[in-house]
């Protein structure tokens, strides 16, 4: 097949605040004409790694989950992809952020709330009395104890990212993780709290073929309007600095999108 000309899309594993790059065709997923490429460079991260976290996890439409870090950009990605599958989920996030939460049929809770398990647990025995069954970690360890807290008996612990700290000068990747992952594989000894970790950049690595699978589904349910990535602002590509700033401000609601 010859991709010259074609529009695509593709999971970068560095590299992508330039004009051109290169990427193994093996890794290209033809781009829809009536998908745009502002909504589409949502995918190949955020909703990439909450459609395999979600899958990890065996959510179904009788499934509800707590999202820690709910406005954030795999947040909503989760949050969409869970409200595509008829799923409840309970997200945290700050005050001013809560309609992001419900725009997504989400719950929000305050994630700077004393107690955030009990007003996790409060939402949970009013829409699903049979307890949650997943819950999804993007944060330290305070995030992991209070997903830890709120789940079922049996129920699944997923942790991804980490404390990453300034955007452009975040800790390294084993200071930051190391001290999740002896919590977790301390836990996971247990038979109360199932646990696993995920990393967008090991999964693609790994496994290309499945991503690049996963990707062109991600497409097709964009471009049929079951999934509505959230794009917080596009700024030119001579603005990456500005955009590095509006992240580490955290007031910026959805993907930070630079244009060539």
């Amino acid at each position: 097949m010859s991709w010259s000309g074609r529009r695509v899309a593709a999971h970068l594993s560095g590299g992508g605040h330039a004009t051109h790059v290169t990427v193994p065709e093996s890794r290209l997923v033809a781009l829809p004409d009536t998908v745009s490429a502002a909504r589409a460079v949502c995918l190949p991260l955020n909703y990439l790694a909450a459609h395999q976290l979600l899958r990890a996890a065996r959510v179904t439409a009788d499934n509800a989950v707590f999202v820690d870090g709910a406005s954030g950009g795999i947040g909503t990605a989760l949050l969409d992809l869970l409200n595509d599958r008829g799923a409840v989920a309970i997200g945290s996030c700050s005050p001013p952020k809560y309609d992001t939460v419900e725009r997504y049929g989400g719950i929000p809770v305050d994630r700077h709330a004393t107690d955030l398990a009990g007003r996790v647990r409060e939402r949970a025995e009013q829409v699903a009395p049979q307890g949650l069954h997943a819950a999804f970690s993007g944060g330290g360890l305070r995030s992991l104890r209070v997903g830890r807290a709120v789940l079922a008996p049996g129920g699944l612990l997923a942790a991804y990212g980490g404390d990453v700290g300034p955007v452009r000068h975040p800790p390294p990747a084993r200071a930051r993780l190391l001290p999740r992952l002896a919590v977790l594989a301390a836990w996971g000894t247990t038979r109360r709290t199932r646990t696993t970790t995920y990393s967008a950049q090991r999964s693609v690595r790994r496994h290309p073929a499945t991503a690049r699978d996963d990707l062109a589904h991600l497409l097709e349910l964009l471009a049929r309007g079951r999934i509505d990535p959230l794009v917080a602002t596009e700024l030119p590509l001579g603005q990456a600095e500005e955009a590095y700033r509006l992240l580490e401000s955290g007031t910026a609601v959805g993907k930070v999108v630079l244009v060539p």
